[in-house]
């Protein structure tokens, strides 16, 4: 069954009621850009485009505050959160944290909150304070929350578009954080190889390119990846104008651009390389006209008509995650376009260069004849065996039997 959330976006934020009170918002100060810092406090940000945005909320909601910190020098904190807004960190609840060893971070730093009620939209920002137990030191961060004066109706049917759309702007943003807080197997820091994977399972075979759809799930939500600044082989390469600056400013303003990067890496890490594909594969066809009929051809990207396919994520033989892996790497192309990759099989190849070759190996895992020409298989080109097989379909939805599910 095809699920999709849908709603209307101003660079980020959900289109709803309260504009006067939300360009309130907008007028505060912009979050200064963040130097490398030792025990960096970083609140999560609603929108990686626009980090003056805040995150959405209704009254009685329940949420996470949400925070890290990053550049760790000690192996414990102490994190307070001011939720009841007296500028009085001592009467709240103190949490203590630690540390992450390998990425020398806080993962998570923050803690659950109940919203309050408000006269009016509001915008509420919550305050924290995070002190290092080693020398005493407190540094402090805030979150934004735009607070709707609203509570949704025991009655789904009563909701309006409006508060559904708010609504689902929220659980996306809890479940980012969940993914976020599933992290493990970390794999170096300040390097641009990076890497870690969704670990909730212990890594396992059909768990872990859950980070895939992690990758995908955050791009697709404003979070791209970023390297840790002045880190990037070029291999002798020019690197896009500007890119170096954007780069630098997602990594300092957003602690899910390491989380992404570090996700690609892992795609490679997991399994990666070269086969030979049929030249078919390669064909120049990519769309119809207005017509319908009337296919259109289209110019490959240079180096990519090699009769060679490129598979990542452990995809050689598992049209299912390979498919995964293609779909989350096509997602941080905004951000990785034009820059080489750093490791595995495609080292020094622009970043479209892999996906179109990614592209082209999926193509190849299609089948091509007999009665069930033109799907894809869990198994490349094959949906043999003695029980039914899914198929993934071209209308994306799954079929075993006859019946979707």
């Amino acid at each position: 069954m095809r699920t999709e959330i849908q709603s209307t976006r101003v660079d980020g934020l959900v289109r709803m009621g309260g504009v006067g009170a939300l360009l309130s918002v907008l007028l505060l100060p912009a979050f200064a850009f963040a130097q490398a810092e030792v025990d960096q406090v970083m609140v999560v940000p609603y929108s990686q485009r626009n980090v003056q945005l805040p995150h959405p909320a209704h009254e009685a909601a329940q949420i996470t505050l949400k925070a890290i910190v990053r550049n760790a020098q000690c192996a414990t904190y102490h994190v307070w959160w001011d939720v009841n807004q007296n500028g009085n960190y001592d009467d709240d609840y103190r949490r203590v944290v630690s540390r992450e060893g390998t990425s020398l971070s806080v993962r998570d730093a923050g803690r659950t909150f109940l919203v309050p009620a408000v006269n009016g939209d509001t915008a509420l920002n919550i305050n924290v304070r995070v002190r290092n137990t080693c020398n005493n030191v407190d540094k402090f961060g805030t979150m934004r929350l735009f607070v709707y004066d609203w509570a949704p109706a025991a009655d789904p049917v009563a909701w309006t578009d409006d508060q559904v759309g708010i609504m689902s702007q929220m659980a996306i943003q809890e479940t980012l954080w969940y993914l976020h807080r599933a992290l493990g197997g970390f794999g170096g820091r300040d390097v641009s190889t990076i890497s870690a994977a969704y670990n909730i399972c212990g890594g396992a075979t059909g768990c872990r390119e859950t980070g895939a759809l992690m990758m995908w799930m955050m791009a697709i939500n404003t979070h791209l990846p970023a390297y840790p600044p002045g880190t990037i082989n070029a291999f002798g390469q020019a690197l896009p104008n500007g890119w170096v600056e954007e780069n630098n400013r997602r990594w300092n303003q957003d602690p899910y651009a390491e989380d992404v990067i570090r996700l690609v890496n892992d795609a490679l890490n997991y399994g990666n390389g070269f086969y030979t594909i049929p030249a078919e594969d390669e064909d120049l066809r990519c769309r119809y006209a207005a017509d319908g009929v009337t296919q259109v051809d289209c110019a490959r990207i240079a180096g990519t008509d090699d009769r060679r396919g490129f598979y990542l994520g452990a995809g050689a033989s598992s049209t299912y995650r390979m498919g995964m892996y293609l779909g989350g790497i096509s997602t941080v192309l905004p951000a990785l376009a034009g820059t080489p990759v750093q490791i595995g099989a495609a080292q020094t190849q622009k970043w479209e260069w892999l996906v179109q070759q990614a592209a082209d190996y999926m193509g190849a895992m299609q089948v091509d004849g007999g009665t069930q020409s033109g799907v894809w298989c869990y198994a490349d080109r094959g949906c043999g065996g003695a029980n039914p097989v899914p198929i993934f379909n071209t209308d994306d939805t799954w079929t075993a039997d006859g019946s979707t599910m």
